[in-house]
């Protein structure tokens, strides 16, 4: 265990340690064979309009400002059972068996399908599916076993606390930070102040003391930069950057993220 003094390193998930949407297509795409089988359609043609309509579904709803304000995705929607106390957790738990049927009736009704059953056998595949689906990159654990004993580790991560717990249970990475910070549980996600100083509060460290490792520009470089905390741009892809955010120090893989990296980084400040 690290000492309440060591450096804290902070990790966003999606993207960062796991890939997500990558994973999450490839198992609407596993659920929709069913509709292959029974009408013709393309799998990956169903699961796109899916996609497609899901999102027109979700940005209807009435609470989607809070999913907005705390970054819940509609793919995320498709498999979450939305545990939580907020009134808008409710909401969504009382209503995502409907919007997981209408998003597949909408997706079927685009190949002119009107067969309600099947929907309502996709919108029950999906979930156990991507429940199983855990993918972690492969550069992932190798950094966390770097940093662990010498830096003090946490995630913070938007999106809703189940799906994101089950995730890094499956992905093999639960044993490493010391507290997971997920949005739906805060009410507001990155790139929030309010988020990151709970985060600060909630672990009794100043920002000086920190580093953020995360994929996104807004959410993690810039979020977490206005809080005065320095920055790793995870760039796998060779990403320009659009918005200038400089971030402190840019990687394209975790395997470059060492304890040296992150104290030349604080250092620095």
């Amino acid at each position: 265990m690290s000492a309440p003094d060591a450096p804290v390193v902070l990790f966003d998930l999606d993207e960062t340690l796991m890939p997500e949407e990558p994973v999450a297509m490839r198992c609407i795409v596993e659920a929709a064979r069913a509709a292959f089988g029974a009408h013709g359609v393309d799998p990956l043609d169903l699961a796109t309009a899916l996609r497609q309509e899901a999102r027109q579904l979700w940005h209807a709803s009435p609470v989607h400002a809070f999913c907005n304000r705390v970054g819940i995705s509609s793919w995320e929607a498709l498999w979450s059972e939305f545990p939580g106390d907020a009134p808008e957790l409710a909401h969504l738990r009382s209503w995502r068996g409907a919007f997981r049927l209408g998003s597949w009736q909408a997706a079927l009704e685009r190949f002119d399908i009107q067969d309600q059953p099947l929907a309502r056998q996709l919108s029950d595949t999906f979930p156990p599916l991507r429940a199983q689906a855990f993918e972690t990159f492969p550069d992932a654990v190798p950094c966390l076993e770097r940093l662990a004993g010498e830096c003090r580790i946490a995630v913070v991560t938007n999106g809703i606390v189940d799906n994101q717990m089950r995730k890094l249970a499956g992905g093999g990475l639960s044993s490493f930070p010391e507290r997971v910070f997920v949005s739906s549980e805060f009410g507001a996600g990155k790139p929030s102040p309010a988020f990151f100083g709970h985060v600060l509060h909630t672990l009794s460290v100043p920002a000086a003391a920190c580093v953020f490792v995360g994929d996104s520009i807004q959410n993690d470089v810039i979020g977490a930069g206005n809080c005065g905390i320095a920055t790793i741009w995870v760039n796998r892809d060779g990403r320009a950057d659009p918005r200038g955010a400089n971030a402190r120090h840019e990687v394209d893989s975790l395997r470059d993220v060492d304890v040296d990296l992150i104290q030349r980084l604080l250092g620095d400040l």
